[in-house]
């Protein structure tokens, strides 16, 4: 489905180019949001958490207050403005936001202290109050309406790593895309004790619809209350330049980075912590399929948000 058209409107041709570059943008924006770029120790495996800085004393281990039957109340929405220059014209997309509930629901806790988890989604909808907007509104609606009434299953660690992750049914909807979900609104601790100025990092090499992608991600704790911590989460998600075939057509990724920041509030006795960002960036490909070849350059900006259901 094109959820791409534009008021001015573009070519068929353009518009198939544009939709596969929408894809990979909608994708990494759902991991959220900016980041520092500074690689990983070589020691650090793919996607452990190391820690930088304890912060200051009092330090403490940080780990998910819950109880089985515990719920949490949630609402998640997203908003994108995508910019393209393709073929000497700017076209550019305001995406109507998309919301959903998300109730979350403890099903277990093991001895161990890790935590089953489900989140349901319901309430799915695409809204907007621009009638020149309506069309493009209701494709979107139509493309996120299979996600109401999905539930997907997640194991986490104490420390609110994501351990496994089964989402069958959000699979249909997102073709199985890491990090579709689950994944984005987790913020994990480190296993060290730590303090109020602390400094941890998370760094992934990982595919977007194809398309390799090195994902940076620093978290710094501001704040230690009895029931309630804050922090900030910042993110660099970085294009690894160089050819990929995406849905049929060949990409090759000549430079792309997004970044962004968010504010993050862990409360206690709720599993899923509350975030709120801007991620922004561009990307420039030049992309081939049924005989055309055009360069797409883009800047974008991405909404993106969860928090406690009003």
């Amino acid at each position: 489905m094109d959820v791409t058209r534009t008021r001015s409107g573009q070519g068929r041709g353009a518009r198939r180019l544009a939709a596969t570059l929408a894809v990979a943008i909608g994708l990494t924006a759902c991991a959220g949001p900016s980041a520092g770029s500074e690689a990983a120790s070589p020691a650090v495996a793919d996607g452990e958490i190391e820690l930088l800085d304890a912060g200051v004393a009092p330090r403490a281990v940080r780990t998910i207050t819950a109880e089985p039957g515990d719920v949490q109340l949630a609402s998640m929405a997203f908003g994108a403005s995508v910019a393209m220059t393709f073929e000497g014209r700017t076209e550019e997309v305001d995406y109507p936001p998309i919301r959903s509930d998300v109730t979350v629901t403890v099903v277990d806790v093991d001895a161990d202290g890790s935590l089953t988890v489900e989140l349901a989604y319901s309430d799915v909808d695409v809204t907007t109050d621009d009638p020149a907007d309506q069309e493009l509104a209701d494709d979107l609606a139509a493309a996120v309406e299979p996600l109401d009434g999905v539930t997907e299953t997640l194991v986490l660690a104490p420390w609110g790593e994501v351990l496994s992750h089964e989402s069958p049914d959000l699979d249909d909807v997102t073709g199985g895309a890491p990090g579709a979900a689950g994944d984005p609104m987790s913020a994990p601790f480190p296993a060290e004790p730590i303090g109020v100025g602390a400094h941890w990092r998370i760094t992934t090499e990982d595919e977007q619809d194809g398309m390799p992608v090195r994902t940076v991600t620093d978290y710094r704790l501001t704040g230690a209350a009895e029931d309630e911590l804050t922090g900030t989460m910042t993110i660099t998600m970085t294009f690894v330049p160089g050819e990929q075939y995406v849905d049929g057509v060949t990409l090759e990724v000549l430079s792309g980075e997004l970044t962004g920041t968010s504010e993050v509030r862990w409360v206690r006795g709720e599993v899923m912590p509350y975030a709120e960002g801007v991620t922004s960036g561009g990307l420039a490909i030049e992309a081939s399929a049924e005989g055309e070849t055009a360069r797409l350059e883009s800047s974008m900006s991405f909404d993106v948000a969860f928090r406690p259901r009003s």
